[in-house]
């Protein structure tokens, strides 16, 4: 298979040739699935903002989903694009949690298509994925050696060890949830970026491990459009440096004015850091240093430290529990394992509000425990044809959030490989009462393929269809 650099490459010459018109798509709206010229089993969804001229050449953003859902990141992308003029192409075909050959194929498709089909800009070419998709984007941000310019990174960090990265040779613009099980991967990659004096920006978000909020994609447009021109990617615009400038400036200001004073001390910071060589910084420098010397800053600069110590420990923790389950001849009991990972102390400092910050840090401790114990080990007992060993994690996982749809659909899936029909259809038929609804998954998932002559799962399909809103 071509690399993406020999992609590129290999297309480079049609980046400068007269555009084509033989296939006009209508500039902002989104045109939900196109198929690859190079590859027509490659589709993605576009989205031209209306300014659109096949005249000029346009910024381009590959988004890579994680599950190859290409309208999702569209929407929360779309109106930083139509503002800024970025054309969005979003795969169907990328993935996490597997082979990296699927993001390879799917990316090398769509290289060609952005700069022959599309009009992009050969040297404003950006990535952005979600998850096992941020992580793949460093590996085609390496590989394209240069010629990316740059990578938007929600709740994935490095796809190898941080001791690998010895530079960056694009910006980065990194995300996380407060909850999300990768935060403080996140931060702790921003913070090595900032000892490699690379350019980068990290910010958190309130809520789980996903891909941001629109407010905060918009963000990390405009983010790049300032990164676009202090390395001469784009010409000087003073008014939108003001722009992006004063809405950053107000945002950080609003932080300090709302007492959350560790936060403000960390916008400032990047404005200050963002805006160097574009305009005057002294009012950041100044805000920032303030709060620096402050009690409660340094206070929470501590803290911060203290708990990105104790989430090691517990990573260590959590791996031995992993390991011992897979290698003892009995797993441990739910109790005996809920202690053992301290999900009743967890819990506790996850709802205690007198310290957000390790509030915070406990729900993704919380988070973390739970993906490891709900997806990831059930998934890899079964595949060892171990379905007794994962219906005994899967007690654990819902020990720890009882009436979870995905634990549910585990059990079920679980429950089928070991022969207990009854009790897969049960387990499946909460997991449906408690929110499971994708049809096309469970008609389609050959754990359960033993289910599909039996009336109960019959029954489960039959209303699930009739529930289903008209198109899904």
């Amino acid at each position: 298979m071509k690399t993406l650099l020999l992609a590129l490459l290999g297309m480079s010459g049609m980046w400068l040739g007269a555009p084509g018109a033989e296939e006009p798509f209508p500039p902002g709206a989104v045109v939900e699935k196109l198929s690859c010229r190079a590859d027509p089993t490659q589709t993605y969804a576009l989205y031209l903002p209306s300014a659109y001229d096949p005249a000029r050449r346009w910024p381009v953003l590959i988004l890579m989903d994680p599950r190859g859902r290409a309208l999702v990141p569209v929407e929360l992308f779309r109106a930083a694009a139509e503002k800024r003029g970025w054309i969005l192409m979003s795969s169907y075909d990328t993935a996490s949690d597997g082979p990296w050959e699927p993001n390879q194929k799917a990316v090398s498709a769509m290289l060609p298509e952005a700069q022959t089909r599309h009009r992009g800009d050969s040297k404003r070419l950006y990535l952005s994925g979600f998850s096992g998709t941020a992580r793949v984007g460093w590996e085609f941000g390496l590989q394209l050696q240069g010629r990316l310019a740059g990578l938007i990174g929600f709740g994935g960090g490095l796809p190898f060890a941080s001791s690998r990265l010895h530079s960056a040779p694009f910006p980065f613009y990194g995300a996380a949830g407060l909850f999300d099980f990768n935060h403080e991967e996140m931060r702790s990659l921003d913070e090595q970026l900032e000892a490699m004096h690379a350019a980068h920006r990290f910010e958190s978000f309130d809520g789980p491990h996903s891909w941001g909020p629109e407010s905060l994609c918009a963000r990390a447009v405009d983010w790049m459009e300032i990164q676009a021109m202090k390395s001469g990617l784009k010409p000087r615009d003073t008014a939108l440096v003001e722009e992006i400038f004063s809405a950053d400036s107000n945002r950080a200001a609003s932080l300090e004015s709302a007492g959350k004073l560790y936060e403000a001390f960390l916008a400032w910071r990047t404005l200050e850091r963002d805006f160097a060589d574009l305009k005057d910084v002294a009012q950041p420098k100044a805000r920032r240093m303030t709060l620096e010397a402050s009690k409660p800053v340094r206070k929470a600069q501590a803290t911060v430290r203290s708990l990105a110590a104790g989430q090691t420990a517990y990573e260590v923790r959590l791996g031995d529990f992993l390991a011992n389950f897979h290698t003892a001849a009995e797993p441990p009991g739910v109790a005996r394992s809920l202690a053992y990972l301290q999900i009743p102390l967890l819990k506790r400092r996850a709802t205690s509000a007198a310290n957000p910050l390790d509030a915070q840090a406990a729900q993704r401790l919380l988070e973390m425990t739970f993906v490891h114990l709900a997806f990831y080990e059930p998934r890899q007992f079964l595949d060892q044809s171990n379905p007794a060993r994962a219906l005994a994690m899967l007690q654990v996982a819902a020990a720890i959030r009882p009436e979870d749809p995905g634990v549910l659909y585990a059990q079920a899936r679980a429950h089928a490989v070991a022969g207990s029909k009854e009790r897969a259809i049960e387990s499946l038929r909460r997991a449906v009462a408690a929110g499971m609804d994708n049809v096309a998954r469970i008609e389609t998932d050959e754990a359960l393929a033993s289910l599909r002559a039996e009336p109960g799962y019959l029954e489960i399909l039959e209303r699930l269809r009739a529930a289903a809103p008209p198109g899904k």
